[in-house]
């Protein structure tokens, strides 16, 4: 046996620990690409220390599908799987995959975010389950919706949308648009979403199990204290809309929502011209956001606010007032939305509302 002086031994040994900790890594690495999604809406459509990790490209279960002819891909990222665009004759859709807790997946309050987006009032639950119907995604049973906008529009928008439960995740399948194009590609988009297979990672969670991950993601999710403004009633809340108020004033109205989603949901711009959209504001760029956005405290934290006027013309003008906090892992909206006169009186009581809220994790103490 040959025998190495202690220095060179030691030497030899950090050589080798070192070898191992690099092929690790790089191990680890090709294990991670393995699962990311090759290259369009926003949720809406969440971050930190402390938390349990987020969900990563290895937990997050990846897309298979088949695209249908004349459909471009577009760009993805973060939460957005797959994005595609089909234009023809001026006219055009914008098809998303997007990912987010199997507890942000109640149909309700989805559906009538989706048909604000396309200016039709909120429907009941009643009403929502006779029209919806079934469509199968990758063995499982998703729920299909059909939104057409108002007639009197100079050019109707339309959404399609599929929402399905899978693992520990909730998958939104959207086509939204000019209608007339909408409807022409309906057949393709059902296609193209029963075409999906989903490829689960590590330690993605059994397929049997959506509810059961619902009722944990909804057990991990804070709990929220806060003080209410007078005059403020108390609406239903569920799922991801952890509070929910409305104000009345004569014929005028006002609804103030609490709700949370995964951090990959919070980015500022399209959340906020979402909501521009709401109250028939054209869209804005991130450097004219960035001169209106303001800071304001949220349980000792900075969170980005945001003050929309809708046209003067508009019947009736509508406002919005919105904050975003990324806390943790997740991402908060608080956001009051309404009659225009209604929200500017009601724009000091949000404010105290939201600098009011703590947080508390469920079974634990206050921040």
């Amino acid at each position: 046996m040959v025998r190495f002086p202690t220095s060179t031994r030691q030497l030899l040994v950090a050589v080798a620990a070192l070898f191992a900790v690099t092929l690790a890594a790089c191990s680890q690495q090709d294990k991670i690409t393995t699962y990311e999604e090759s290259e369009t809406e926003s949720v809406g459509p969440v971050g930190h220390a402390g938390a349990k990790a987020a969900p990563t490209a290895a937990t997050i279960p990846h897309l298979t599908f088949d695209t249908p002819e004349g459909w471009v891909q577009g760009r993805v990222g973060g939460m957005r799987k797959a994005a595609f665009a089909f234009e023809k004759d001026g006219k055009r859709v914008d098809i998303t995959a997007i990912d987010l807790t199997a507890s942000a997946g109640a149909l309700l309050p989805n559906v009538n975010r989706w048909r604000q987006q396309i200016k039709l009032g909120e429907i009941t639950q009643e009403e929502l389950e006779k029209s919806i119907s079934d469509i199968e995604v990758a063995g499982a049973k998703g729920s299909y919706v059909e939104l057409i906008g108002p007639k009197d529009d100079e050019r109707p928008p339309a959404i399609l949308a599929v929402v399905v439960i899978e693992g520990d995740r909730s998958w939104f399948f959207k086509l939204w648009g000019d209608k007339e194009l909408a409807l022409q590609q309906k057949e393709h988009f059902q296609q193209f979403v029963k075409s999906v297979k989903f490829h689960s990672g590590r330690s993605a969670m059994p397929k049997a199990a959506p509810l059961q991950a619902a009722h944990a993601a909804a057990k991990k999710s804070p709990l929220l204290k806060y003080s209410t403004p007078k005059g403020w009633v108390s609406s239903k809340v569920g799922g991801m809309r952890k509070a929910a108020f409305q104000v009345k004033e004569g014929e005028k109205s006002v609804e103030i929502t609490v709700i949370d989603l995964a951090k990959g949901a919070g980015e500022l711009l399209p959340n906020v011209n979402r909501w521009r959209g709401q109250i028939k504001l054209k869209a804005t760029t991130q450097s004219d956001l960035d001169s209106q956005l303001k800071s304001i405290s949220v349980a000792g934290q900075k969170g980005h606010y945001v003050k929309l006027i809708g046209p003067k013309d508009a019947k009736p003008p509508l406002a919005i007032l919105g904050v975003l906090l990324s806390r943790k892992d997740r991402i908060w909206f608080f956001k009051m939305m309404g009659d225009a006169d209604l929200v500017l009186k009601q724009e000091k009581p949000f404010e105290e509302f939201v600098k009011s809220i703590t947080f508390a994790e469920a079974g634990g103490d206050n921040d």
